[in-house]
C-alpha cells in the first residue's frame, strides 16, 4: 500500500526532470506471481478467490463483521454461535475469546500479510438458522473456514454444506463422539475433546452418588430420572454411553428406581413448553431423588419447572453444555448446592501457563473470569490453530487441514505474541511447531480431535458455576467429590 501511494510522487518527479518513466501498475501476469491462494485478476492485481466475483459478507443471520474483513486480501473466517436467547451466556463468551485471538494475530500483521476478518452469525438457538448461516458463509461470503456449531449442527452442516465445498469446520464445543467417525475428507476438526471421557466421568459420579452419597444421607433406595433432549446427537450420545455404565440395581429396578424421558428441543423448532415433559415424571408414584439432564442451556429452565412440580427437592445433574454463568446468576438461590455438573477441567487450576496467560487477557478484555464459562479457551485456540495452519500450508480448507497436522511436533509455542509470530515464521518456512494452546496442547488425532482432558465437577454456588475439583483423570481414575449446600 505504501508503494502505491508513493507512485504519483515518483511520476511527478520524473516528469519535472524531463525523464521518460514508464510505470507498470500490474502486480501479476499469472497466478504464480501471487502469494498463497490468491489469483491474478484481469486487471493484473492479486486477489483472494471470489473477490473478483463480488463477495457479499453480510446476509441472513450473519450481520456482524469483526477483525479486518475489508482489508487487502483478508483471511476470511465465519463464526456461528448462539448469541441471543437462553444460550447467549454460552456463545457470547466464546465470541469474546475469538475476537481477542483475532485482534492478537492482526496486531502483529496477520499471516503472510493477510489479516483475519470475521463474519459473525447468530443461530438464536435454532438449527435451521445455523444451517442458513453456513449456506451464506459458503455461498456468498466465500470463507474457507468456519468456527462454531454445536454437535448436531456440526454433523449435518459438515455433511451437507462445508465438506462438499472444501470448507474447513472447526468447532470449539461440539463434543459428541459421533463426530469422530464422520466421513469428512479431513475437513472437520474441534478444539474440545469428544464426550467419551465426560460420559465415563458422569457415569462414575452418578453411580457413586446413587450407591454411596445418598444412602449415607439416609436415602435407602434412591430413584433416578434421566431427561434426554429430543432429536439431538449430543444428548443421545451421552445417554447411550452413560446408561449402560450405571448400577444395574438402579437401571433394572423398574419405575420406582429408574426412568428415561425425552424433552422438548427448541433447536429443531419445537415450542418451548416443558410442562408436559415434567408432568410425566411428576405423575409417577415415586418422585426422583436425582434428575440427570442431557442437554444445554435450556436445562436451567427445565429445572425451574421441576421445582414447581416436585416437593422433594432432588439433586440435578448436568453436563458441560449446561455450564452457563449467565443463567446461574438468574437461578433461584434455593437450588445452590443441588445442581451438579461435569465438564472438561479448567487446566489453569493445574498451573498451566498458556491458560493463565489467556485468563489474564480475558479478564482485562471483559472484566470477568473465564473460569465461569465452558469452552472459551477452546474458542480462542480455534483462531490460533487456523492462523498457524494457514501459515504452514495455505488458506483453502484442504490446505488448512494439512497445516493443522503440523502443530504437534517441533519447538513449543504458546499464544504469547512473540511466540505466535515465531510460530508463523517457522511454519511459513516449512517447519513445524508444538502448539500449547490455552485449552491444552493442540495435538489433533486422525479424526481431528485433540487429546482428552481430565473432567471436573462444577457446582451451582454463589450465583455462579465454579469448579469443585477434578473427578476423572487422564488415566481414568475417579475421585468422588460433592457439591456442598450453602451455609445457613
Amino acid at each position: 500500500m505504501k508503494t502505491l501511494l508513493a507512485l504519483p510522487l515518483l511520476a511527478a518527479l520524473a516528469l519535472s526532470s524531463g525523464c521518460s518513466l514508464t510505470l507498470d501498475l500490474n502486480q501479476c501476469t499469472s497466478d504464480s506471481d501471487c502469494a498463497g491462494d490468491q489469483t491474478c485478476s484481469a486487471e493484473g492485481l492479486c486477489a483472494a478467490p471470489g473477490e473478483d466475483e463480488g463477495r457479499q459478507l453480510t446476509g441472513g443471520p450473519c450481520q456482524r463483521l469483526e477483525g479486518e474483513p475489508e482489508s487487502n486480501n483478508p483471511f476470511l473466517m465465519g463464526v456461528v454461535l448462539q448469541l441471543s436467547g437462553s444460550g447467549a451466556g454460552f456463545g457470547t463468551p466464546m465470541l469474546e475469546s475469538i475476537l481477542m485471538a483475532t485482534n492478537n494475530i492482526n496486531g502483529f500483521g496477520g499471516i503472510a500479510g493477510r489479516r483475519i476478518g470475521l463474519v459473525v452469525c447468530d443461530t438464536q438457538g435454532s438449527n435451521a438458522t445455523a444451517r442458513e448461516a453456513a449456506e451464506h458463509l459458503v455461498d456468498n461470503a466465500g470463507v474457507s473456514a468456519i468456527i462454531g456449531f454445536n454437535s448436531s449442527q456440526t454433523i449435518s452442516i459438515s455433511q451437507d454444506i462445508t465438506v462438499p465445498n472444501d470448507v474447513l469446520l472447526m468447532s470449539p464445543s461440539a463434543t459428541t463422539q459421533t463426530i469422530s467417525g464422520l466421513a469428512d475428507n479431513d475437513l472437520v476438526f474441534r478444539t474440545a475433546p469428544n464426550d467419551e471421557f465426560q460420559a465415563e466421568a458422569f457415569a462414575e459420579l452418578l453411580s457413586h452418588t446413587l450407591e454411596t452419597t445418598l444412602p449415607d444421607a439416609g436415602v435407602a433406595e434412591p430413584k433416578l430420572a434421566i431427561m434426554v433432549r429430543r432429536d439431538d446427537s449430543y444428548a443421545e450420545g451421552l445417554s447411550e454411553t452413560i446408561i449402560p455404565m450405571l448400577p444395574t440395581a438402579i437401571t433394572s429396578g423398574g419405575e420406582d428406581r429408574f426412568t428415561v424421558n425425552n424433552y422438548t428441543n427448541s433447536g429443531v423448532g419445537e415450542p418451548v413448553d416443558y410442562t408436559g415433559d415434567v408432568a410425566v415424571v411428576a405423575s409417577q408414584s415415586t418422585p426422583p431423588d436425582v434428575v440427570a439432564i442431557f442437554g444445554s442451556a435450556e436445562a436451567w429452565e427445565l429445572i425451574s419447572y421441576f421445582e414447581i412440580a416436585l416437593e422433594n427437592q432432588p439433586l440435578y445433574f448436568g453436563v458441560d453444555a449446561m455450564k452457563n454463568a449467565q443463567l446461574a446468576g438468574q437461578a433461584n438461590t434455593n437450588l445452590e448446592g443441588r445442581i451438579w455438573g461435569t465438564g472438561p477441567r479448567n487446566i489453569g487450576d493445574a498451573g498451566y501457563v498458556p491458560y493463565l496467560t489467556f485468563r489474564t487477557q480475558f479478564e482485562s478484555r471483559i472484566e470477568d473470569d473465564p473460569d465461569k464459562y465452558q469452552f472459551v479457551a477452546n474458542a480462542f485456540d480455534a483462531v490460533y490453530a487456523l492462523a498457524f495452519a494457514a501459515a504452514a500450508e495455505g488458506f483453502t480448507g484442504p490446505e488448512l487441514a494439512q497445516g493443522l497436522r503440523r502443530l504437534s511436533e517441533g519447538p513449543e509455542i504458546t499464544p504469547r505474541a512473540a511466540e505466535a509470530q515465531q510460530a508463523i515464521n517457522t511454519l511459513s518456512a516449512g517447519g513445524s511447531v508444538t502448539y500449547l494452546g490455552a485449552s491444552g496442547p493442540m495435538f489433533f488425532d486422525q479424526n481431528g480431535d485433540p487429546q482428552p482432558t481430565p473432567i471436573s465437577l462444577w457446582c451451582f454456588q454463589d450465583a455462579s458455576v465454579p469448579e469443585e475439583g477434578e473427578i476423572y483423570s487422564e488415566t481414568r481414575a475417579f475421585t468422588p467429590l460433592t457439591c456442598s449446600e450453602p451455609e445457613g
